[in-house]
């Protein structure tokens, strides 16, 4: 697994305010065709923008072209 932090709360795309670590989730699904999952899955209450990654299954090409994809989506955020 990997945790990762999306500094991106209080960013928009397309007209549509990033608020909650739900909508980095939803974001991240919908522009760069990756599966995460907020850390309140784990028990934390606030938004802060932490996820986890699950790469145990994954190639280190699928990695890297994942990670490039949401780079393409993180540079679309206003």
């Amino acid at each position: 697994y990997l945790s990762v932090h999306f500094d991106i709360l209080s960013r928009s795309h397309r007209g549509h305010s990033i608020k909650t670590d739900e909508d980095v989730r939803t974001f991240l699904l919908q522009e760069a065709g990756l599966g995460i999952v907020p850390f309140q899955a784990f028990g934390l209450s606030e938004d802060t923008g932490w996820m986890r990654f699950s790469i145990g299954a994954v190639s280190l090409q699928a990695i890297e072209e994942g990670l490039q994809r949401a780079e393409a989506a993180l540079r679309q955020l206003d």
